[in-house]
């Protein structure tokens, strides 16, 4: 593909790429700490050299283990972890150090300088911060000048490393919202290196995850983090409930499963005929709970899947309630629902108490696991 990035079959320390073409947007590199995520960034910002593979942007060459394309050539904006602002430079002065480079078609007037500043200043939301020194910024500020500073020249292409990480949880969770708008508005691609799912999932339109050097999956967020591949996969992107399974029959997309002293059915058009062991998936999130079979009755959508069981804990979870239920699932895996307060209000829940989960088929996830 000309108009991605092209990262083909790139070897560097414990990192191995395969063939992976990142089509244009805004793509995570998703993975827990340790996983290759910032070497992989780095070698495409050129500050690291691969030592084997190839690296190409929408077209254009940028190395191989015998020719490395300087960074600033590369027409990139890079935003690291601790934003690597100058500390005895003002925002504005932090904002303009990207001078011009060759390639980007002659450098501006001052007049055309100074409306693209005043643009920016007003996108990044630091009006009136113009002569203000880095120490004298909040946390979320900062971030702004770096990504701005990232930004003034007109990248081809934007990377940041863990963007949010230095922030506060609260500004964090402020922030991304805000940075995702301003990504798609800004119309540049970008790769971005988290390890927080959430972050993942509000400012990617596209994941790679990677682990332990290896690209595990590549797709959609929602591909991605609902519809794992493989069990280790699924590990690493949160799956709630993760047990073993056997398949019983397939028919018209449909299978059934036997696990423990569980039988499911789910949806599974993707699941080879000849799969018979899997591993099963389900989000607390697509767990309900139901008191009696009166209660699982008066349920609209219909759940194809009941299945009684215990309350075994209930734990808080900011403003939702996480509630585990022994169902008696291979290993003893605990199924997890997650529901508001007054959900588990209503219904009286309590350690100890006879419920029936309720779950639809298509939230049955199946992935085909070796004997």
């Amino acid at each position: 593909m000309i108009d991605a990035l092209h990262l083909e079959h790139v070897r560097i320390r414990n990192i191995e790429t395969g063939d992976l073409v990142i089509p244009l947007g805004v793509t995570v590199l998703f993975g827990p700490s340790g996983a290759g995520k910032t070497t992989l960034l780095r070698c495409v910002a050129g500050l690291d050299r691969p030592e084997a593979g190839k690296i190409f942007f929408r077209g254009f060459f940028w190395n191989d283990d015998r020719f490395v394309c300087p960074p600033q050539e590369r027409r990139i904006g890079y935003v690291p972890q601790n934003y690597a602002l100058f500390p005895h430079l003002t925002v504005r002065e932090n904002l303009v150090y990207g001078r011009f480079r060759p390639g980007h078609g002659g450098p501006p007037s001052r007049e055309e300088r100074e409306k693209n500043f005043s643009k920016l200043i007003g996108q990044l939301g630091l009006s009136g911060l113009e002569d203000r020194l880095p120490s004298a910024l909040s946390g979320g500020q900062r971030q702004r000048v770096a990504l701005g500073r990232a930004l003034w020249p007109h990248p081809g292409l934007l990377l940041l490393d863990e963007p949010l990480s230095a922030l506060d949880v609260p500004t964090r969770e402020r922030l991304r919202g805000e940075l995702r708008a301003f990504l798609v508005e800004a119309g540049i691609p970008a790769l971005l290196v988290t390890h927080d799912p959430k972050e993942a999932a509000v400012l990617g339109d596209q994941v790679v995850l990677i682990d332990q050097g290896r690209i595990l999956q590549h797709g959609s967020v929602s591909e991605v983090f609902n519809r794992p591949a493989t069990a280790e996969a699924a590990r690493i992107v949160g799956s709630d409930t993760l047990f073993e399974g056997e398949v019983e029959e397939q028919a018209e997309g449909l299978a059934r499963v036997q696990t423990g002293n569980a039988r499911l059915l789910a949806v599974a058009p993707q699941l080879s005929p000849s799969v018979r062991l899997v591993h099963v998936s389900i989000q607390a999130a697509d767990v309900s709970l139901a008191r009696d079979s009166a209660d699982t009755r008066r349920e609209t959508s219909s759940p194809r899947n009941r299945l009684p069981g215990t309350i075994s804990r209930i734990g808080e979870e900011g403003a939702l309630v996480r509630v585990e239920i022994d169902c008696g699932l291979p290993g003893g895996v605990p199924l997890k629902a997650l529901l508001t307060r007054e959900a588990m209000g209503d219904l009286g829940l309590r350690p100890g108490l006879p419920v029936i989960a309720l779950i639809k088929a298509p939230c049955v996830h199946l992935m085909a696991r070796d004997a």
